[in-house]
């Protein structure tokens, strides 16, 4: 009540909208006097609109020169049915420019900066252009107009600055090289041209990454520092490591050749970027090497899981890789969808969507050659077979660690199965928690639950939830299975 009584209390309008009526806004309080409390207090502020607007607001164009004026021609205020002088109409600068610098007479304006109407009229403001710019760029500041106790909404000035014609001009166009290869940077690719001169020099400050520049006739030695007219009688190179990648970039700085590098020198930032064209040189890698094993007289999925290559070209899609199979001795391979179709020729793609199916007939051991082919090179391997009755081992039943009164995931590296059944879907392996923890209790999409699927599992369904108890030990006992065959 006292800073009420005092006068300390003020309302601040926010909206920076142009309102043409008169608003209204609502402000809810509540009053506490001793221990009592009346609530929803209401106060009404009217918000007057403002009446002060601008008969004008030219942009202004700076074409080949670096400064400009702008005066009541440019920019003018008024208020609707009134005449008011000139030198009551107040400017406040919200936010100055960016790009250069805002005048008025010898005063730079800043945020918080004022001018009046009788400045535009007299002297006029000043924008001078303090980027050195080789494209057409804007430039913009804002500002309210202020009479009395009225001001108006937000405004931006906006300012459009033409090419700084004393800027030399940076010619940059991306430069193609094949893979491990080397490439002429020629003037179609790099060049800054002056107004006077074609003399400039290039300091390398970042990259290349993936090669070298090098010059012709030279010990191979990375190049830092070159010139245009290394680039104009075609010496300069770009060589690259014949590493998987396919693009490079290289940073550079550059100055007038034979000036002096003060502070006033004209210093130009620039990238020159590479394109790399892939070859296809990478055999295919084999990356999963395991026993198949398989059901007696039976059959098995033959996914990546089992048997998986890579081929490390940049520009390869792995699944693209083709498998070719002879000398099954102990089965065959049949496509999945149609089990009378044999397959001698199928994709990694074919066994990441499970359209490969290995059905065993025979000795209880075998293997067959595989050809593994990317479209140009070839890559032989052998699959080795073992054929058993069902078994289901439990894999990764792993300790894990979790803080007092917290929950964690139960994923598949803490708890899995190996098995030689066919299984289809994560859903068919079911777990049943027969002996519960006894200072937590398992979640299984949010809800206490004590059996749930190796999908749930993969899938962060299965969680561990601790009691908050003192006990920094707990666990809990499980029976798995899938088509009738069970392990604990």
């Amino acid at each position: 009540q006292h800073d009420i009584e005092q006068g300390h209390l003020r309302y601040v309008s926010t909206d920076p909208e142009f309102r043409t009526e008169d608003i209204t806004e609502k402000l809810m309080f509540s009053v506490t006097i001793g221990k009592q409390v009346l609530e929803n207090n209401g106060f009404l502020i009217k918000i007057k609109s403002a009446k002060i607007t601008l008969l004008r607001i030219s942009p202004n164009e700076l074409n080949n020169v670096r400064r400009g004026k702008i005066t009541h021609n440019e920019l003018e205020a008024a208020i609707e049915g009134h005449s008011i002088p000139a030198n009551l109409f107040r400017y406040v600068i919200l936010k100055s420019p960016d790009k250069g610098k805002l005048m008025v007479v010898d005063e730079q304006l800043r945020a918080g900066s004022t001018f009046t109407q009788e400045d535009l009229k007299q002297e006029g403001l000043t924008y001078v252009a303090t980027v050195r710019n080789t494209e057409e760029t804007q430039d913009s500041f804002q500002f309210q107009v202020f009479v009395g106790d009225q001001h108006s909404p937000i405004y931006t000035y906006p300012i459009l600055i033409g090419i700084d014609p004393d800027v030399p001009i940076l010619m940059s166009r991306a430069l193609v090289v094949v893979e491990g290869g080397t490439q002429i940077i020629t003037k179609d690719q790099l060049l800054t041209v002056g107004r006077s001169t074609t003399a400039f020099m290039y300091n390398i400050t970042q990259g290349p990454q993936h090669g070298k520049l090098i010059t012709q006739h030279s010990t191979k030695e990375p190049v830092t520092i070159f010139t245009n007219d290394d680039i104009l009688q075609e010496r300069l190179m770009y060589e690259h490591d014949d590493t998987e990648t396919l693009e490079d970039n290289i940073s550079f700085v550059v100055v007038e050749q034979f000036e002096d590098a003060g502070p006033e020198a004209n210093v130009i930032l620039g990238t020159l970027k590479i394109y790399i064209t892939p070859i296809n040189d990478q055999p295919p890698v084999r990356v999963v090497n395991k026993t198949f094993n398989v059901t007696l007289h039976g059959q098995h999925l033959l996914t990546t899981a089992e048997l998986c290559f890579h081929d490390a070209d940049s520009d390869f899609d792995d699944s693209q890789l083709i498998y070719t199979k002879w000398g099954i001795s102990n089965g065959n391979i049949v496509s999945a969808d149609d089990t009378a179709h044999e397959l001698s020729r199928f994709s990694q793609d074919d066994m990441e969507k499970k359209r490969v199916l290995f059905k065993h007939h025979g000795a209880h051991q075998g293997n067959f050659q595989l050809q593994v082919s990317d479209g140009v090179h070839q890559t032989a391997a052998i699959l080795e077979v073992h054929a058993l009755e069902p078994y289901l081992e439990i894999v990764n039943n792993s300790i894990f660690l979790i803080q007092q009164g917290q929950e964690s995931n139960i994923h598949s590296y803490f708890l899995n199965v190996e098995t030689n059944m066919d299984i289809w879907s994560e859903e068919e392996i079911r777990y049943q928690v027969t002996d519960p923890p006894k200072h937590g209790k398992i979640l299984v999409n949010g809800e206490p639950n004590l059996t749930f699927s190796q999908k749930d599992i993969n899938t962060g369904q299965v969680i561990y939830y601790h009691d908050n108890s003192r006990h920094s030990r707990d666990s809990f006992n499980f029976i798995v299975e899938v088509k009738e065959i069970k392990a604990e």
